[in-house]
C-alpha cells in the first residue's frame, strides 16, 4: 500500500524519550561524518547504521514500544506490528 493512502492509529509521542534517543542518533551521525572526513571509512559505516538505529528506536521509544536490539530489521518488525 503506497504510504501516502496507508491509515496508521494515531499515537502519543513522548517528546521527551523520543527528543533523547534523537540526539543520540544526531551525535552518531555527525561521528560517523567526522570518521568519513578522516578516511576512517570501516567506522564511518559502522557510526552511520548505528545513527540508523538510534533513529528507529527515537520513534519507537517516543510511542512507548521500548524496542531491543541493533537489528535494523527486527527494529522494522516492531513498528509494523504497531500499525
Amino acid at each position: 500500500m503506497p504510504l501516502h493512502t496507508a491509515t496508521y492509529p494515531r499515537v502519543m509521542l513522548d517528546g521527551t524519550e523520543f527528543d533523547r534517543w534523537r540526539a543520540e542518533a544526531t551525535e552518531a551521525l555527525e561521528t560517523a561524518r567526522l570518521a568519513r572526513n578522516g578516511g576512517r571509512r570501516n567506522w564511518a559505516c559502522f557510526l552511520a547504521e548505528q545513527a540508523a538505529q538510534l533513529a528507529v528506536k527515537a520513534t519507537l521509544h517516543g510511542v512507548g514500544a521500548g524496542p531491543w536490539g541493533h537489528d535494523l530489521l527486527e527494529l522494522d518488525d516492531v513498528w509494523n506490528q504497531l500499525r
